[in-house]
């Protein structure tokens, strides 16, 4: 009768140990809570994204990154991972910008991305700007236009640049800013724009909200690609902490 009675306790432990494992991977699975877009969370989400593309539109003319904060986080359920490969050349811009070279593959913050990239193309302008100054560079002209991806086109000077600038009319072709590509990792360097009388952000739709608790994700196009936009919520307000292609448009 003991023996009994000890099979059927230890049937009894496992079936419940059963039943908590399946509850776990239930809740570790379980789909998100799709939005109606009057839901209060859908706005604010919605609030979220439509600020930082207008902050991101501005900073890409004026290279002010100081607002980020409002709407961009890090946070590792978001690590913000590089596209082609790439995340080698993310990881050592995060390591240049943080001082930092502990940090892996893996850890790289949106906030600290974003903030890199303006840093380095602060950093660009000053070194360009500077030798432009001591007459080192032809005076650059600004060519009008809307598109934050175009760079200045140059016009020939009358002087004459010292031997080792001769010629050199991109950004990409000095030496200090091909020392600087080198230590952070970007692969491209440019001049902003000429600040047009009305910027014009990037625009989105949204396809689709999803929320677990205080994650979400907002499925949508960009004109470029088909993406998922991971947001949190911290301290009662949704940041955007990082962003996957779904598919490319036109590829």
């Amino acid at each position: 009768m003991e023996v009994a009675m000890s099979n059927i306790k230890r049937l009894f432990l496992l079936l419940a140990a059963l039943l908590v494992i399946g509850a776990m991977i239930i809740i570790i699975n379980r789909p998100g809570k799709s939005l109606a877009s009057d839901d209060s969370d859908y706005i604010a989400i919605e609030n979220t994204l439509r600020l930082y593309l207008e902050i991101d539109a501005e900073a890409r003319y004026t290279l002010d990154d100081s607002r980020l904060s409002e709407v961009l986080a890090n946070d590792p359920r978001g690590s913000y991972m590089a596209e082609d490969g790439a995340d080698k050349y993310f990881l050592m811009a995060v390591q240049w910008y943080t001082g930092n070279s502990n940090i892996k593959e893996g850890e790289i913050g949106m906030l600290d991305f974003w903030h890199a990239y303006y840093a380095y193309n602060r950093t660009v302008k000053q070194i360009y700007d500077n030798l432009v100054a001591m007459d080192m560079l032809p005076t650059p002209t600004p060519k009008p236009t809307e598109d934050p991806n175009d760079v200045y086109v140059l016009r020939t000077t009358e002087s004459t640049p010292s031997s080792i600038y001769a010629g050199k009319t991109s950004p990409e072709s000095i030496p200090e800013i091909q020392e600087l590509m080198r230590e952070t990792g970007f692969q491209y360097a440019s001049l902003p724009p000429p600040r047009p009388e009305t910027i014009v952000p990037v625009s989105f739709v949204i396809q689709s909200i999803t929320v677990d608790n205080d994650l979400a994700h907002v499925v949508g196009d960009y004109t470029y690609a088909k993406v998922d936009l991971t947001f949190a919520k911290i301290d009662g307000q949704w940041y955007l902490i990082g962003q996957s292609i779904i598919q490319w448009h036109g590829g």
